[in-house]
C-alpha cells in the first residue's frame, strides 16, 4: 500500500477533488433514495421510472465520490481522476440542460420549482467540470 501523497502544488486540486467527491456522494444518496416518492415530490423533481435504474446510478456515483475524495490526497491520482470527474460532471450538466431545454415541464412532471432546481444543479455540475479541468490539465512530475 502506498503512503498518501501531499499535493505539492497547494491544496487547489485536492480541495476541488474532495468537493467533487462530496457532491457525487450527495447526488448518489439522492438517487439511491429514488423510490421515496415523497422526497421527489417535496423538491419537485422528476421521478425515476423504474427507480432501480436511478438506484444503480446512485450506487455508482457514491463509488465515484469515494474515488474523487481519495484521489484528492494522492498526487499520482489527481490528474487522471480529475479528468474523469471533469468528463462525468460535464456530461451530466449537458444531459440535464438538454432535458430542461428540449422537454416541457409537463413531460418532465415538474413545475417551476423543479425546473429551477434542475437548472441550478446543471450550473453547479458545469462549474465542477470546469474546476476539475484545471488539475486534470496540470503537468505533474513523475515520481
Amino acid at each position: 500500500m502506498l503512503p498518501p501523497a501531499v499535493n505539492d502544488r497547494g491544496d487547489i486540486g485536492s480541495g476541488v477533488l474532495k468537493t467533487a467527491g462530496l457532491v457525487a456522494v450527495i447526488l448518489g444518496v439522492f438517487l439511491a433514495l429514488s423510490s421515496w416518492d415523497g422526497l421527489y415530490d417535496a423538491i419537485d423533481l422528476p421521478k425515476a421510472n423504474p427507480a432501480l435504474s436511478a438506484q444503480i446510478g446512485g450506487a455508482a456515483l457514491i463509488a465515484v465520490g469515494y474515488l474523487l475524495w481519495v484521489a484528492g490526497s494522492r498526487t499520482e491520482l489527481i490528474g487522471i481522476v480529475a479528468a474523469a470527474g471533469a468528463v462525468l460532471y460535464g456530461v451530466l450538466a449537458v444531459l440535464i440542460a438538454a432535458w430542461v431545454i428540449f422537454r416541457s415541464n409537463l413531460e418532465l412532471g415538474i413545475d417551476t420549482q423543479g425546473e429551477v432546481t434542475l437548472i441550478v444543479i446543471a450550473v453547479i455540475l458545469a462549474g465542477l467540470a470546469l474546476a476539475l479541468a484545471r488539475p486534470a490539465l496540470e503537468e505533474r512530475p513523475i515520481e
